[in-house]
C-alpha cells in the first residue's frame, strides 16, 4: 500500500506547503500527491491565481469536488470530506501527514477509510539542501537586511549621550523605538520584521529577550533583525553587537573573544564535518579563553545556546550546530552566532549567515563586524 503525502493548511503559515506548491494563500487548502503528481484544491476565491501561480502538477476546483460528494445526507461536505471524494476518485488509501496535521481532520480521513500516518521527522528532507534559486533569494533578503542594519547603527551613532542614556531627535532612544524604525524599514524593503532584537545592558543577557526602554550608553546592544521577504518568503538573519560610548575593558574582551569564536566556526565548517565537531569548538574556545558556561545565581551565565541552525522558508531550520549527531552537507545555509551573557557586563553576539560548498563555507553576510558606534 503506497502512501501519498498530504497537507491541509494556510500555506502562509506553512513552509512545507508553500514548499510544495509555491502558492500563497492565507486559508487552509489540501495538497495531495499521487504517484509523484502534486495536486492542490482550492476554492473558487483562490481558483484562478492559483492556475496561475502554483508549482503543481494539477489544481482542482473545490466546488466541483463537492459537487461530486454531495448527498442527500450531506448537502454540504466539508474540506476534509471533499477531499474524502478525491481520494477514492484516485484510489489513494493511505497518507502520510505532518507532524502537526490538525487531529479532526486526521479523523475524519481515518473514519472515511484512509490511513493517515504522521511523518516522524522533516516531512521534505530536501528543504535542509538549498537549490541555486532559494540561495538567490536567501542572499537578496541578507542584503536588504545588511542595509536595515546599518541604517540603525547610523541611528546609534548620530544619538547623544545624556545621563547615560541615549537620545535621539530630541527625546530618549528607546528599544522600542529603534526597533519601529528598523521594522518600518524593513517594510520599505519589501521584508517582514519577526521579533526583532534591539537589547542592551543585562536585557541582552537573555538571548531572546527583545527588548525594552531606554538604550544605556557604554554598554554592548544587541541589534538581531531575522526578516521574511514579503515575496519569496525565504528569511535571514544577522546579530552585530554595539557600543555607543566607551566599552568597559570586560565588554571589550567579550567581543573580542565572540569575534575570535565566529571565525573559528566558519573556519571548521565543510562537508562531512560533524557539526558537534564546530559547536565543540567554540565551547572549548570560550572556555581556554577563561569564560564559563555555568548557572550563577539561578541564572545561566557564558555560552549556553547552540551555535547555529539552518535558515530558509523557516527561520530555525535542521541541522542546528549543536553538540548532536550529523555533519555538514554541501547546499547547507546556516547561522553562525556564537554569544556570551555575564549580567553587570551585558550580553555579546555576533551572528553570519554561511554556505557550505563542495570545498569548504562561503560566508554570504558581508556586514562589517565592530564593537564602537562613535
Amino acid at each position: 500500500m503506497k502512501s501519498e503525502k498530504c497537507i491541509i493548511a494556510p500555506s502562509e503559515r506553512d513552509a512545507d506547503l508553500y514548499y510544495a506548491c509555491g502558492f500563497l494563500a492565507p486559508d487552509p487548502f489540501a495538497f495531495v500527491t499521487k504517484h509523484g503528481k502534486r495536486i492542490i484544491i482550492l476554492n473558487d476565491l483562490e481558483l484562478d491565481r492559483g492556475r496561475a501561480e502554483a508549482r503543481v502538477d494539477e489544481v482542482i476546483s473545490l466546488s466541483d469536488l463537492q459537487c461530486q460528494a454531495r448527498t442527500p445526507e450531506n448537502p454540504r461536505p466539508n474540506v476534509v470530506q471533499t477531499l474524502l471524494q478525491l481520494l477514492h476518485d484516485r484510489e489513494i488509501t493511505a497518507l502520510t501527514v505532518p507532524s502537526s496535521f490538525p487531529l479532526l481532520p486526521a479523523d475524519q480521513l481515518r473514519a472515511g477509510g484512509i490511513t493517515v500516518t504522521p511523518e516522524n521527522g522533516p516531512f521534505f528532507p530536501e528543504r535542509r539542501i538549498k537549490r541555486s534559486d532559494e540561495l538567490t533569494a536567501i542572499t537578496d533578503v541578507l542584503r536588504k537586511t545588511e542595509a536595515v542594519l546599518s541604517k540603525a547603527i547610523d541611528r546609534l551613532r548620530a544619538s547623544t549621550i545624556i545621563d547615560n542614556q541615549l537620545f535621539s531627535d530630541g527625546g530618549e532612544l528607546t528599544s522600542e523605538r529603534l526597533r519601529s524604525e528598523i521594522e518600518v524599514d524593513l517594510i520599505r524593503y519589501g521584508l517582514e520584521g519577526h521579533h526583532t532584537i534591539v537589547a542592551s545592558g543585562d536585557q541582552a543577557c537573555d538571548p531572546h529577550q527583545i527588548g525594552y526602554g531606554p538604550l544605556k550608553a557604554d554598554s554592548p546592544i544587541i541589534l538581531d533583525i531575522f526578516p521574511r521577504s514579503q515575496s519569496n518568503r525565504y528569511f535571514a538573519d544577522i546579530t552585530r553587537t554595539v557600543i555607543k560610548g566607551s566599552p568597559s575593558p570586560k565588554a571589550m574582551r567579550n567581543y573580542q573573544v565572540v569575534a575570535e569564536a565566529v571565525e573559528i566556526a566558519e573556519k571548521k565548517i565543510a562537508p562531512g564535518v560533524p557539526l558537534r565537531e564546530v559547536h565543540r569548538a567554540v565551547a572549548s574556545h570560550f572556555e581556554i579563553s577563561g569564560f564559563r558556561t555555568e548557572r550563577v545565581n539561578g541564572r545561566m551565565v557564558g555560552f549556553f545556546h547552540s551555535t547555529g541552525h539552518g535558515v530558509g522558508l523557516d527561520i530555525h531550520e535542521e541541522p542546528r550546530i549543536a553538540d548532536i549527531d550529523g555533519v555538514f552537507e554541501p547546499g547547507l545555509v546556516m547561522t553562525v552566532e556564537p554569544g556570551l551573557y555575564y549580567p553587570g557586563i551585558g550580553g555579546v553576539r555576533i551572528e553570519d549567515m554561511v554556505l557550505v560548498t563542495t570545498t569548504g563555507s562561503q560566508v554570504l553576510t558581508r556586514a562589517p563586524k565592530f564593537l564602537r558606534v562613535d
